[in-house]
């Protein structure tokens, strides 16, 4: 995940809580005076793979007030006695009609501090409608969270990474139960492109529901989204205050999630294999790859120094040994794309190249490095000059001498010679 997208997802996902609330409270028809008022308190998570997150990031306090009357609400304010009493200012600017104002705390890396700033006790609303202050009190306690942390459940959080816009999108979350001592509860889930305002997509579920779905064609191809899940529980108080306004004390565990409508990336793939290659006992063989994918690429290059069939291993330039310690090659270029091989005592064998990207990884087939004994002096033929050269590495105990490749030169290496040069190879 990208770094400075998610040191500032803590704060995207506030924004998202927010809305839920206004969500909830802001009714659909007009009312008249001061219906509702609330505190929230909110604690945050950011979900990075399939598994829940365990570990809060901030904590904040929102205090709502809304009333149906356009333009009666001069001032609000929301305060506690620590003591000495502390008042925060709850701001109107937010919308034109002046019918709602909000405060919003700052955010806390802990839940001490948050407490700290604002502990559980009752909370005093006070509003100028123009008639002079009004107040009403409530009661916030320290902690009426449910116990689940909402986080996409089922490789929902995988499935999105790369999520086809066109098509609908099917997930799923883990529910929650309401706390004790709470009255009513809410799963609110919101999608958001990143630099753009508003909600683009909303659902309110049921407490214990888990499904949700995204239309197709709501989200727009090759863009950066989050997704923000809400678990919300209210205590309810009716006729609490100003009259017959509600008091809600809410709390709320939210999680985000980035996401995006790219499409996955091309992982490495090899377009064009290594070939089989035939070299004489002191030639180099040189075998390739051509790949394709999401550069940058690696490239290691393998072999089997057990012998055919068993375990691979990463070549490395330089001499190369068996398991028993004997030279078997030498090698340059085996982190390229092309790598050569020369083998040291006409040992052959599979040879194969190992490939990443910023995506994936993929395994070349295998290519057999054969050794054309008869071949003695390198002139891709077979003629007398192969066994005079043959003789003079064999009588000078050279590798070029070991035809049999047991790792010395006897009489059997002459018979091996002669059979090989006498089929041509």
């Amino acid at each position: 995940m990208n770094s400075a997208r998610s040191s500032i997802l803590p704060f995207r996902c506030g924004a998202l809580y927010i809305a839920s609330m206004w969500a909830a409270l802001v009714p659909s028809v007009a009312l008249a005076d001061v219906y509702t008022y609330s505190i929230d308190r909110f604690v945050s998570y950011t979900q990075t793979s399939n598994s829940q997150p365990t570990t809060p990031e901030t904590w904040v306090l929102l205090a709502f007030l809304g009333t149906g009357v356009e333009n009666e609400l001069l001032s609000a304010a929301v305060s506690f006695n620590a003591p000495p009493i502390v008042s925060h200012a709850l701001d109107l600017s937010s919308d034109p009609t002046h019918t709602y104002a909000y405060f919003s705390s700052a955010y806390y890396p802990d839940e001490a501090s948050s407490l700290l700033n604002f502990p559980g006790t009752t909370y005093t609303f006070t509003v100028d409608r123009g008639a002079g202050p009004e107040t009403a009190d409530m009661f916030l306690a320290e902690d009426l969270y449910s116990l689940e942390v909402p986080y996409l459940t089922g490789g929902t959080f995988d499935s999105m990474q790369h999520l086809d816009a066109s098509q609908p999108f099917n997930g799923t979350i883990n529910g929650f139960t309401m706390a004790a001592g709470t009255s009513d509860g809410l799963t609110y889930l919101a999608v958001v492109e990143d630099g753009a305002p508003g909600s683009i997509w909303t659902a309110v579920l049921a407490p214990g529901e888990t499904a949700f779905q995204i239309p197709a064609g709501l989200l727009t191809p090759d863009r950066n989204y989050s997704i923000g899940v809400s678990y919300i529980d209210h205590l309810l108080i009716e006729n609490a205050g100003f009259g017959t306004a509600s008091s809600q004390a809410g709390f709320t565990r939210g999680t985000g999630a980035y996401f995006s409508t790219f499409a996955p990336m091309a992982c490495a793939l090899v377009s064009q294999q290594p070939a089989p290659v035939s070299t004489c006992p002191s030639g180099t063989a040189n075998f390739s790859v051509t790949t394709s994918g999401t550069g940058a690429f690696t490239y290691q290059w393998q072999w089997q120094p057990a012998g055919p069939g068993t375990a691979w291993a990463a070549l490395s330039d330089g001499i190369n040994t068996d398991n028993q310690g004997t030279p078997a090659f030498d090698v340059s270029g085996a982190t390229t794309p092309t790598v050569g091989v020369r083998s040291i005592w006409g040992l052959g064998g599979n040879i194969r190249c190992f490939v990443t990207d910023t995506c994936g990884s993929a395994t070349s087939d295998e290519a057999t490095l054969s050794i054309c004994i008869g071949d003695a002096d390198c002139d891709q033929d077979t003629d007398s000059d192969d066994i005079v050269a043959f003789f003079t590495a064999w009588d000078q105990g050279e590798p070029g001498g070991d035809a049999d490749a047991d790792g010395d030169t006897d009489s059997d290496d002459i018979i091996a010679f002669f059979a090989a040069w006498d089929s041509g190879c």
